[in-house]
């Protein structure tokens, strides 16, 4: 599944807000036992998401970016 914002209104993690859309690409797992739901997790790329946001999480940590392209 991938969700669809705008950055508007204020800063988010040190982020300024500049009105730009991103996707964020998440992914929600469940595990039940008989009828009940007993766990759950929820995978969100970041690092795709902070990209698109004009953060680089390898820059800053002083790695090579192995994000390419959008897909």
């Amino acid at each position: 599944m991938a969700l669809t914002w705008r950055h508007l209104c204020q800063d988010w993690l040190g982020i300024k807000a500049k009105g730009q859309q991103f996707t964020c690409r998440v992914s929600d797992w469940w595990r039940r036992e008989g009828e009940v739901l007993v766990e759950n997790w929820v995978f969100v790329d970041l690092i795709d998401m902070l990209k698109q946001l004009d953060y680089d999480v390898f820059e800053a940590f002083g790695h090579r970016s192995f994000i390419l392209k959008k897909i």
